[in-house]
């Protein structure tokens, strides 16, 4: 028996330090449904732990008497400098019977030689190391190993909450160095509660056949009371997500205010006789980061920038035009700008382009029943003065229903419908030369889009629970349409 030595907590290192390749991973398997290959893993490590068992009678009785455990089978490489382990390891929990199935990742640097196939055994001895498993973690750690023979050549340590057995198969290897490793739950194999689809909901895990072997522990710190949503029954969507969106909008505004002014006066105050044609056409890009903060709230911050352009066509009394400007046209010569305005309704076309920043935040309360589900989510976005853009603030709400279809191998598509409420009020601040004359008029027009409501269809597709995409067009009545698309990463 060799005995490895390092700090106190290098046990974790030698638990984990496992082989490129070890154990069957879900990745490597993209395709397969995830109960077959929880089956494979399944019968590698029982047929491990019956060998080390046979190995080890007495261990059956530490067994019995521990929280749990891990077992495992590597192939371990240590070449020059480097070593590399990665392999997935199945814990059993003795108080819930239930199996969470681990990602062991690690690297190490230091000096090793040679190559060895290894089971290996942990015996849990603490509830709270269980629960540390359960939840994954990272692990620094110095070390030095070594194992030489095949068929029972064993090597084992031990810390206050774990024991730790490894049988070595084949093979010679030692080495000695600095070691971090990941302890991960594949959520592919492991039913902690995590979602399919973007939204808290019952009935559409992740894992959604592991059945009551599942440990159903939430191993993020993010949503406040996730773990008692999960008891509860409920799946939730990954606490972080990053986005990007882009949206065409186009839609027709009323006027509500119209202040002018010549050659660079102060604008005041002016009644428009009509106005037409009043549309804008807007190109969105915006990035957006969310966090799940309650079981069913989700709160948002977005950065965007605008580019489209503004058009409408005013009809102004001249003569009103005429003496605002304070233009006397009573004399026998003229002065241009009588013969444009005098008696007379002109139409100016107001033409701007406009590239405001946007600036803007909200929540969304949501959840879902047996892949039926429900969002609301509420908007505020302020746009940033430029120079065709004085200011502007929108408010939206779309509330949406829906329902997400299975599929096995291609996520989870939901299909939603519901409508969108807009309010946005904006100013825009132009000039126009007024033809046949060196006048300048400048103008400040407020606006607001004309239609509040508008309905909408669109598509969610839940690549995995990581990676999603999304669209939708609005317009199906009202004087409104848009075509949103986003992509949604979250961790």
């Amino acid at each position: 028996m060799v005995v490895l030595k390092g700090r106190s907590r290098a046990v974790w290192m030698l638990l984990f330090a496992v082989a490129v390749l070890g154990m069957v991973g879900c990745t490597a398997n993209p395709v397969e449904e995830a109960e077959d290959i929880r089956a494979r893993i399944d019968k590698k490590a029982q047929q491990a732990l019956a060998m080390m068992l046979h190995e080890q009678p007495e261990l059956q009785a530490e067994i019995d008497a521990s929280e749990g455990y891990v077992v495992g089978l590597s192939d371990q490489l240590m070449l020059g400098p480097l070593s590399g382990a990665s392999a997935v390891a199945v814990l059993f929990d003795a108080s819930t019977g239930t199996y969470t199935y681990l990602d062991i990742d690690a690297l190490g640097v230091g000096v090793g030689l040679g190559s060895s196939g290894t089971y290996f055994l942990a015996v849990v001895t603490s509830a709270e190391a269980m629960d540390e498993l359960q939840r994954g973690k990272w692990l620094f750690n110095t070390s030095a190993s070594s194992s030489f023979g095949d068929g029972g050549s064993t090597y084992q340590g031990a810390t206050d909450d774990l024991r730790y057995y490894f049988f070595n198969k084949s093979g010679a290897a030692f080495g000695a160095g600095l070691s971090v490793t990941r302890v991960s739950v594949n959520h592919r194999l492991t039913d902690t509660g995590l979602a399919s689809i973007n939204v808290p909901n019952r009935g559409s895990a992740y894992a959604n056949s592991q059945g009551p072997k599942a440990p159903r522990k939430w191993p993020h710190s993010l949503p406040l009371m996730g773990q008692e949503a999960v008891d509860a029954g409920f799946n939730l969507p990954l606490p972080f997500g990053v986005g990007v969106s882009v949206a065409n909008v186009r839609q027709q505004m009323s006027l509500t205010e119209l202040n002018v002014g010549f050659n660079g006066a102060e604008k005041v105050p002016y009644e428009f006789v009509a106005f037409s044609g009043a549309e804008t056409s807007l190109q969105t890009q915006q990035i957006k980061a969310d966090m799940w903060l309650l079981p069913f709230l989700n709160v948002y911050a977005m950065v965007g920038k605008v580019q489209g352009d503004l058009r409408m066509d005013v009809t102004l009394d001249g003569d009103t035009l005429l003496q605002n400007n304070g233009t006397d046209c009573s004399g026998i010569i003229k002065p241009p700008l009588c013969l444009v305005l005098e008696g007379r309704e002109v139409e100016f076309p107001v033409r701007a382009n406009v590239r405001p920043t946007t600036y803007g935040g909200g929540a969304v309360l949501a959840g879902g029943w047996r892949d039926w589900f429900a969002v609301l989510p509420v908007n505020v976005t302020y746009s940033q003065p430029n120079d065709a853009w004085a200011e502007g603030n929108s408010l939206t709400i779309t509330p949406r229903v829906g329902r997400a279809f299975k599929s096995s191998k291609l996520g989870r598509l939901a299909l939603f419908a519901g409508g969108n409420y807009l309010d946005s009020n904006n100013v825009v601040d132009g000039t126009f030369a007024v033809p046949g004359t060196e006048q300048v008029l400048g103008y400040r027009i407020h606006q607001a889009n004309k239609d509040r409501w508008n309905l909408l269809l669109g598509f969610n597709w839940a690549i995995s629970p990581v990676l999603s995409i999304s669209a939708e067009y609005d317009g199906f009545i009202g004087t409104r349409e848009a075509v949103i698309s986003s992509l949604v990463v979250r961790f």
